[in-house]
């Protein structure tokens, strides 16, 4: 998962003929859409080559630059390809190479700047229809992120015990009590044999349990602000999430046996209960924009919008996800020109508008046009913090 502290160093990267590259993928490890994904990402590689030989770019920096973004191609890296995630960022730069695997589906896109395009992964970044999973149970500990479309494993047996079992043999050494865990959900059934009351023994370990598997997980989620579901069965949830360093758990859980619980089903349970989540302040932002723009609050105009992101002064930004507009922003006199197309000179606004709106705590909502508040002759939207 990309953090914000990766996102932080991404957006602060300057260099020449920065490359960075989008496009979709598949999950499934099916040999035939494994070789589309790997196909579509060799197509990229020779478009961004084909820009790097219009600037100038000479041939042997260009084979140097590139060379450890083809390796992926070759076939020791067959099984790269096996494991793929909805969509695929890989950003190259003269002096660095990295890639990730991120659970949005891009649309495809290459970039070659100074700067890192980092506009897509925002969705992902600000939680924008993003979640995590927590299947918690006695015996068993499991995690996902899903999104709207989809939900992904992500693997914590580094992180976390895998069993109030296991966590006890961690912790068991002063008491020398001796267990089995009776049931497959939460443990409460758990049956203890040594000193001590059988209750304070019970809820002593459950919770220690709890604090462990939340130990390891704020390892990973330290800086992460999306929501969390926990599908677990009793009063687990609400145990946990009472101890949990985490801020950002849902009351409302996903009841029943998560040993039992597929995939595809806590899919679909997290996202009936995140639905209404996701798109309420959307929601109130395109209820409430006319208002806004009476009041001076709010702009359809790209060169404003820019503006006021780099200001920041941006509440909540809206922009056509398929839209790219060009131009400079000139810092002495806080204006921006829009060019028609880029010329090697200038970049891409509507991203240096999104990052900078995030990185200054605004949203941004990266959507399709018909989705933005006021679509007509425009590619983006902005609610402003105060009236201009």
């Amino acid at each position: 998962m990309i953090d914000e502290t990766k996102f932080n160093t991404l957006a602060e990267h300057r260099s020449p003929n920065s490359i960075s590259i989008y496009m979709p993928a598949h999950r499934s490890g099916q040999p035939v859409l494994n070789g589309e994904d790997r196909l579509r990402y060799k197509n990229k590689l020779q478009k961004a080559t084909q820009e790097l030989e219009s600037r100038g770019v000479d041939e042997e920096a260009i084979t140097t630059m590139m060379a450890p973004a083809k390796a992926l191609l070759e076939e020791s890296n067959n099984e790269f390809w096996h494991y793929m995630s909805d969509g695929f960022a890989v950003f190259i730069s003269p002096d660095s190479f990295e890639y990730h695997h991120v659970p949005l589906r891009f649309e495809e896109f290459v970039y070659v700047g100074n700067e890192y395009y980092l506009r897509p992964l925002i969705p992902a970044m600000m939680g924008e229809g993003r979640f995590f999973v927590l299947a918690l149970s006695g015996n068993d500990v499991r995690f996902f992120e899903g999104n709207k479309h989809s939900i992904t494993p992500v693997k914590i047996d580094d992180l976390v015990p895998g069993s109030m079992e296991e966590a006890l043999a961690l912790t068991d050494g002063e008491n020398s009590l001796q267990f089995h865990i009776g049931d497959g959900g939460s443990g409460t059934n758990a049956i203890f044999h040594g000193q001590g009351g059988l209750k304070d023994a019970k809820e002593k370990y459950r919770e220690e349990y709890y604090r462990l598997v939340d130990k390891g997980l704020m390892k990973m989620l330290h800086d992460e602000r999306v929501p969390m579901v926990i599908a677990a069965v009793g009063d687990t949830a609400s145990e946990y999430k009472h101890l949990s360093d985490y801020k950002y758990i849902v009351d409302d859980i996903i009841s029943g046996n998560p040993e039992q619980t597929t995939p595809e089903s806590l899919h679909t349970g997290a996202w009936e209960i995140l639905e209404s989540h996701f798109n309420a302040d959307y929601k109130t932002y395109c209820d409430e924009f006319g208002g806004y723009v009476a009041e001076n609050k709010a702009t359809t105009s790209v060169a404003d919008a820019v503006a006021a992101a780099i200001g920041g002064r941006v509440e909540a930004l809206f922009l056509d996800q398929s839209a790219h507009v060009y131009g400079t922003y000139d810092a002495e006199n806080h204006g921006v020109r829009i060019d028609d197309a880029p010329n090697g000179d200038n970049i891409e606004l509507l991203n240096l508008a999104a990052v900078r709106t995030f990185q200054q705590k605004g949203k941004v909502y990266n959507v399709p046009a018909v989705m933005l508040p006021e679509s007509e002759d425009t590619a983006a939207n902005a609610v402003m913090r105060y009236s201009y």
